[in-house]
This record gives C-alpha cells, sequence and structure tokens, in this order.
C-alpha cells in the first residue's frame, strides 16, 4: 500500500511540475513579445514609417493576447509573423538555439525555385529518387498556394527573396501544420510533375545536415560560376572569348586573403593579357560590407579599354542581395556596366545596416531590425531589374550550362 501511494505520489508530482514549467515557459513567451513591442519603436530606423499602414499593431496584440493558449511552434511563429509584417527584408526573427524537451520536425526535401518552377534538389538517401523532380503540390495545396500561406512569416519586399527564402520555411512540418495544409506533423503527401504522390515522412530538424544533393544523381557539367561557390571571390580567364570571369560571392574579406590583395592580381592579369570584356557575377551574394568592392569600382571606372558599352557586365539574380545590391547600383552610377539576368531578391530604396537583439526570457529567439534608409539611388521598383533580362531554368543546370553567361558572351 505505501508502495502504491509512493508512486501516485511521485506521478502527482511530476504532474505539477510539468504544468509549473508549462505555466513559467508561457509566461516568458509573454514577457518576451512585450518586450518586442517595448524595445523595437525604439531601435529600428523609422519605424511609424515602416508600420504605417502594415499589421504589426493588430498581431502584436492578437498574439499577446493569445500567447497563454500557445505551444511553444505557435509562439516562434507569432514572433516570425509580428517581424514580416514590417515588410523589410532586413527585419526579422530567428532561432538562434534549441529550446529544452522540443525539436521541431522537417520534411527531408529541399528544392530550389528556377524560371520553370520549384525542384527537389537535396533529400535524405532513402528519398533519393527524388532528386531533380519538379514539385506540383504538398497535400492539395500547390507550391504557389503554400509559398502564399506561409510568406506572412518571411520577410522580404519582393516576391524574387520570397523565392530564396520559402524552401527554408516549406521544410517545417509545424508550419505546414498550423497553416492547415496537412493534417499531421509526422508524414505529408508529396504530388509531383508526372502527377505521382510520395508519402514523406518527417525527421527532427536538427538531422538536416544528412542530406545529399542532386549532384548524386544527375553527372552535372561544371560550369565556371560553380567551380568556385565556397569562395568569396576568385576570377578566371575564357581565353577564346578574351573575357575575365569575376566571380564575387560574399561582400568581405576573405581570411588570409584580403580582397585588396585579390583585387592587385585580378588588374595585373588585366593588364598583361588580352582582355576584351570582363564580367563580375554577383548572382549568388547575399551582402555583408558594400565597402569591400571600392577597390574594383575605383580600377574599373580608371580602365578606358573595359569601361565602355560593351565590353563590361554584372550578372545579378535574386540572391543579389543587400550589399551586393548596392555594388550593382554604384556599379550603374560611377561605370558603363551593363547588368544581365534576373532582377534581384533585394530592393533598391530600403532600409538596411542590420543589427540584432535576443529576447531575454525565453533567448531562443534573436531580433535583427534595421538601423539606415539608404535612399540614394533613382530606382523606385521592388527591385533592380536588369538591362538585359535572362531566365535560368532546371534544365540549364543539370546540363551545366548558363545562359547569363552565354548571353554576355553573345553580346
Amino acid at each position: 500500500m505505501k508502495k502504491h501511494l509512493l508512486i501516485t505520489s511521485l506521478i502527482i508530482l511530476t504532474l505539477l511540475s510539468t504544468i509549473i514549467q508549462a505555466q513559467s515557459d508561457k509566461a516568458n513567451w509573454k514577457k518576451d513579445l512585450q518586450y518586442l513591442a517595448e524595445i523595437l519603436p525604439e531601435y529600428h530606423k523609422d519605424f511609424k514609417k515602416v508600420t504605417a499602414g502594415s499589421k504589426y499593431d493588430s498581431l502584436i496584440t492578437y498574439h499577446l493576447s493569445h500567447v497563454d493558449e500557445y505551444s511553444y511552434p505557435e509562439f516562434v511563429l507569432g514572433a516570425f509573423e509580428i517581424m514580416a509584417s514590417l515588410n523589410v527584408a532586413h527585419s526579422y526573427a530567428e532561432i538562434i538555439k534549441t529550446y529544452p524537451d522540443y525539436i521541431f520536425s522537417a520534411f527531408p526535401v529541399k528544392g530550389k525555385w528556377y524560371s520553370d518552377g520549384f525542384y527537389l534538389t537535396e533529400t535524405t538517401p532513402e528519398y533519393s529518387d527524388l532528386l531533380g523532380r519538379k514539385l506540383l503540390k504538398i497535400g492539395s495545396y500547390s507550391v504557389n498556394e503554400v509559398m502564399n500561406k506561409l510568406s506572412k512569416y518571411i520577410a522580404c519586399e519582393n516576391d524574387k527573396w520570397l523565392k530564396v527564402r520559402f524552401p527554408l520555411f516549406m521544410l517545417s512540418a509545424e508550419l505546414l501544420s498550423l497553416n492547415g495544409m496537412i493534417n499531421s506533423i509526422d508524414s505529408a503527401e508529396f504530388i509531383f510533375d508526372d502527377l505521382s504522390s510520395v508519402k514523406l515522412n518527417s525527421i527532427q530538424i536538427n538531422k538536416l545536415d544528412q542530406f545529399i544533393d542532386v549532384s548524386s544523381k544527375f553527372d552535372i557539367p561544371a560550369s565556371v560560376s560553380q567551380e568556385n561557390e565556397d569562395k568569396y571571390y576568385s576570377f578566371s580567364y575564357i581565353k577564346e572569348n578574351k573575357l575575365i570571369y569575376f566571380q564575387y560571392n560574399t561582400c568581405g574579406n576573405e581570411k588570409g586573403y584580403p580582397f585588396s590583395k585579390f583585387n592587385d592580381s585580378l588588374f595585373a592579369f588585366i593588364d598583361t593579357h588580352d582582355v576584351g570584356k570582363i564580367v563580375i557575377d554577383l548572382r549568388y551574394n547575399e551582402g555583408g560590407n558594400s565597402a569591400v568592392l571600392e577597390p574594383f569600382m575605383k580600377r574599373i571606372a580608371q580602365n578606358e579599354e573595359l569601361n565602355v558599352p560593351g565590353h563590361f557586365f554584372a550578372m545579378i539574380g535574386n540572391r543579389t542581395f543587400s550589399s551586393a545590391l548596392l555594388n550593382t547600383l554604384s556599379l550603374k552610377m560611377r561605370t558603363k556596366v551593363i547588368t544581365v539576368g534576373e532582377p534581384t531578391g533585394g530592393k533598391p530604396n530600403s532600409w538596411g545596416e542590420q543589427k540584432g537583439f535576443t529576447l531575454p526570457y525565453t533567448k531562443v529567439l534573436m531580433v535583427s531590425y534595421c538601423s539606415s534608409y539608404y535612399s540614394s539611388h533613382d530606382y523606385k521598383t521592388d527591385s533592380y531589374y536588369p538591362d538585359i533580362p535572362v531566365s535560368y531554368n532546371f534544365s540549364d543546370y543539370i546540363n551545366g550550362k548558363d545562359p547569363v553567361l552565354e548571353k554576355i558572351i553573345e553580346y
């Protein structure tokens, strides 16, 4: 009898401890949202202008009044939605550490938008046959419908950056479930272009590093743009076309090889070789410090042979963002560059100089905000649009073709 009472007491204590912990968690979630509501207006540049006409105030009120009923994922998504309502690509919330006793679930597929649709480019070995297939639906929702429903959580200023960020959000089983697109976080039906349906089981999000990519299925010829994707900057010489291809992937100084040294090497090569064209590729550059490229800008602007129409080109795309976009716009103002490719993910006139703070009570979310506004350019569009538009489809990718570079060579 005593043993039975002891076990019963332990069960009751455990339940009480769980209830107390849950109440404490919810209290901290509420305090974090209150802290966000108090601090963000002080920190964010032009906060009243940013939030004018947005859902920010109503979302703060809504989530504060409902957070006591939330699960942990709902609290996180509430913070995501509040920040995304600013419609500023540099201002958002993100998870910076794992919450105790909760690991998000994710579907083991990653994809990418091309001009002809959304294709799966990474997955776990058991689903390797799905690599390179065009995804049409998740459950009964088309990929575009899924993206539109999830867009309220994604900080962006145009549909180009939305497409860059969407694949990360699409993975979340909780996000799809809480928005009514799947019935369970454990599995979902994915429908492909041949109308076949595949049931995918979710995995813990911390196991996503077990992925294999599409190159394991297709023998993809390496294009010049894919040879040095891991480097901040590099250049190569296409002798038959007398063309310098300069790939600029990060607006920063590579450790042990500062950009100024690279730039000296680049122009030393130009001075000693027969160069008729030079291309700077900014398609995979999502930003950093825009001042790093200044030595190149000065040298190319002074080069009387290359800084002429038809001899200097910049390649851009939907990942051309932040400082990389500022570099593109500066090149347009200071040189005779011709831009080629797809519209940028960054907006020409927008907020930047990103800073951040951690929500202090749970310490699981970082909030990024903007401390400056850039309006020194005459472009009033949601994106910078290239002088010569060229699309890039999935077939181009798996066949190692680069239609943007080809267009420049033909010019």
